[in-house]
């Protein structure tokens, strides 16, 4: 289940061995001692056990997937914000709006093809179905050895692999609301052939999923896409991932591997804009008769080529290259009368294309050292054009007709490229003592275009330059086999979102003259993890500073750029009194400020999530039947003053969610029924929370039921 103890030591990222990804192992079932052994790649880019790393990471294995995927409605965000200390909890939709890793930005890879763009739409997790994923990485702290925008951490999704003998895997799933079964019905195909033949290898897997409508604990519909950032009700969504290998000798191995999926928001209805009209705070509605001519929703096309050779000048090369394509269509919105040409009714639309290529050279030295080093080089096209619509027919139809007028651009074209650097070193010191430091040098290249901004203020292009060299240390001691202690000192590297601060520019701006420079990020964090016969433990605590931060007080206003800092705690412990039974919990808090008229405020809600604590149980009263109980507490904060109403500004209120999982053999498959939020609790995601319109105040679906059938023949 959620492997919650596993929180270790990190400074940097790598790669899964082919080894690892064609056995799936279950990290349930392993001791601590296991676990320590177990090999990352998301810390110095090449595999490494968790013993030997000075900082935190969260493996989610296949077998975790498989339990959460259900009850977390087959969405990344909450898949994850279920399973990650110090991760915001998930607010089922597409966007990561209010959900960063301990207050910052993520990094996002697939296979190490970066899924971030320089207008940041807050969408890096929708790009891949949760079938085509092997294991996840979470890095919980600042890192640079994927390069720029791991400010936070960095989530390494590593992709299914083939396996050694030839099979062919087939689930079905479907899933009803218990508070309004009509409309809710959900289904979902999952069919997969992976297998080596000689040298050959392969594994592909297609999806295909519906979602129904989704309804809250009272019963009542929940618009499909409130906020407008991305829904993932009444959803279409399939996935087609192949990965094709050839080794040409015991040495050598070439690997491809393409990813396309699209979700696309088939719907009849949206948020009712009449409630923002009652004074108070209410829940959102959906309303029915929608007239859209195309529907909301995310392509993502992913291809790499890889070639390895483990010994080549005694040491192992790897070489990639990759392409992304990225699509993503919104909502449309009202955003009233603004100054210079009036009413405005839009939609977003956000492409990106980006090519780029890794290289990686390692081997070991003398005096048990071990040397890795290599280059990065990427660019990236990026705009986002914004299509009109005509507010009389949409003020007509009480908010239900969309009629396309025109186009504006929301941002201009974007162009960067980027080449770096790096190099690490570690040392092996002694049986109790770990060694690292590490540098990486990188440069950067943006080209902006003129244009004219949706308020009609004329924004004047350019070119803009940037290079930084970043730090990364680490040590781990162990004074005896059941403790040991970390401490890492890491610098991150991340470009603002030169796309908003170019939208929301002024008038008479200028890209040159914008504050447009890079996040600097130096991140402290200190540990301690142990294992005391049948019990197990982490502590971290961490603080990281920038000089430079990113917040915006209201949408359409410029941005500010100031001094932040932010510190916390993330803690773990389980126990296993008997082998049939495992306890487990975590807790994470953290609190951001920033630098305001000669002093301090605190950063807003979509930076800095409430204490969220986790709890579990699992119990396997026989073999093969296996159940999980999973407890979320996601808790209030309060630090504005009554009345703000800058962006995240608003109380957040604490809430309680339960999720039940069972899994049994039956015949030659496995059935799984899932139940989330099993005591249909009434509640509000955070980012719902976090706005002030009532037609977005969206609550969070009531209980659900799923239940999957999986065989493998």
């Amino acid at each position: 289940m959620v492997r919650l103890a596993i929180t270790v030591a990190v400074a940097t990222l790598v790669l899964v061995p082919r080894s690892w990804a064609q056995e799936s192992v279950d990290l349930q079932q392993m001791t601590l001692e296991e676990l320590m052994e177990v090999p990352i790649q998301t810390v110095t880019r090449r595999e490494e056990s968790l013993a030997r790393i000075p900082g935190s990471v969260t493996v989610i294995s296949r077998e975790q997937i498989d339990t959460w995927a259900a009850a977390s409605h087959y969405n990344l965000s909450d898949l994850l914000g279920k399973l990650v200390p110090g991760l915001s909890p998930g607010s089922q939709n597409s966007s990561t709006a209010a959900q960063t890793l301990r207050g910052r930005f993520m990094l996002v890879i697939i296979d190490r093809v970066p899924q971030s763009s320089l207008r940041n739409i807050q969408h890096d997790l929708v790009g891949i179905d949760l079938a085509a994923i092997e294991r996840i990485e979470v890095v919980r702290g600042t890192s640079a050895m994927f390069g720029e925008g791991a400010s936070g951490g960095i989530v390494n999704i590593i992709t299914r692999a083939s396996t050694e003998k030839r099979e062919l895997g087939t689930s079905v799933a479907g899933e009803l609301s218990l508070t309004h079964p009509s409309g809710s019905l959900g289904g979902r195909l999952v069919q997969s052939a992976r297998g080596t033949r000689g040298r050959a290898d392969c594994a592909v897997i297609g999806v295909l999923q519906r979602t129904g409508h989704f309804f809250d604990a009272h019963g009542d519909q929940i618009p499909p896409d409130p906020q407008g950032q991305g829904g993932i009700s009444d959803l279409d969504v399939l996935d087609l991932f192949v990965k094709l290998g050839f080794r040409p000798t015991d040495e050598q191995r070439w690997e491809g591997t393409l990813n396309h999926f699209s979700g696309d928001q088939d719907t009849d209805f949206t948020t009712d804009p009449s409630v923002n009209n009652v004074p108070q705070r209410v829940k959102s509605r959906a309303l029915e008769g929608l007239v859209l001519a195309e529907p909301s929703g995310t392509h993502n096309t992913l291809l790499s080529l890889v070639y390895e050779h483990t010994h080549l000048w005694g040491g192992t090369l790897r070489a990639q290259a990759y392409y992304r394509q990225h699509g993503t269509l919104f909502f449309p919105r009202d955003l009233g009368t603004q100054p210079n040409v009036g009413r405005q009714i839009i939609r977003t639309q956000h492409e990106t294309w980006k090519a780029g290529s890794r290289l990686d050279i390692e081997r070991p030295l003398p005096a048990r050292l071990h040397l890795h080093w290599g280059a990065d080089a990427s660019a990236e096209r990026t705009r986002q054009p914004a299509p009109l619509f005509a507010p009389e027919f949409f003020d007509a139809s009480g908010g239900l007709v969309f009629q396309e007028i025109g186009e504006r651009t929301l941002v201009p074209r974007l162009f960067v490229a980027n080449l770096a650097g790096f190099s690490q070193l570690d040392w092996n010191a002694a049986p109790w003592l770990s060694l690292r430091g590490g540098a990486r040098f990188e440069g950067t290249r943006v080209g902006v275009d003129d244009f004219t901004s949706i308020n009609g203020v004329d924004v004047k292009g350019g070119t803009l330059s940037f290079t930084r060299l970043l730090f990364n240390a680490g040590l781990v001691v162990t004074p005896t086999e059941a403790l040991s202690l970390f401490a890492s000192f890491a610098q991150g590297y991340s470009l603002p979102d030169i796309g908003l601060i170019v939208r929301e520019a002024p008038a008479g701006s200028s890209v040159a003259t914008l504050n447009t420079s890079p996040q600097s990020v130096n991140m402290y964090e200190a540990g301690v993890r142990g294992a005391f016969g049948r019990v197990n433990g982490t502590l971290s605590l961490f603080y990281n500073s920038s000089g430079r931060g990113v917040t915006q007080l209201a949408a359409l206003q410029p941005v500010i750029r100031a001094a932040e800092r932010i510190y916390g705690l993330e803690a773990t412990a389980e126990a296993r009194p008997v082998e049939s039974l495992r306890l487990g919990t975590s807790v994470a808090w953290l609190e951001g400020k920033r630098k305001e008229d000669g002093g301090e405020t605190f950063l807003n809600g979509f930076r800095i999530p409430p204490l969220k604590w986790t709890s579990f149980a699992e119990y396997e009263p026989l073999p093969g039947w296996r159940n999980s109980l999973l407890v979320i507490y996601s808790g209030s904060r309060n630090r504005f003053p009554p009345g703000s109403t800058a962006l995240g500004t608003l109380p957040v209120t604490a809430f309680t969610t339960v999720d039940l999982v069972s899994s049994v053999k039956v015949g030659s498959g496995t059935l799984r029924v899932s139940v989330s939020n099993l005591l249909n609790s009434f509640s509000f995601p955070l980012h719902s929370q976090l706005l002030d319109a009532n037609a977005t105040n969206s609550a969070a679906r009531g209980t659900v039921v799923n239940a999957a059938y999986s065989i493998v023949y």
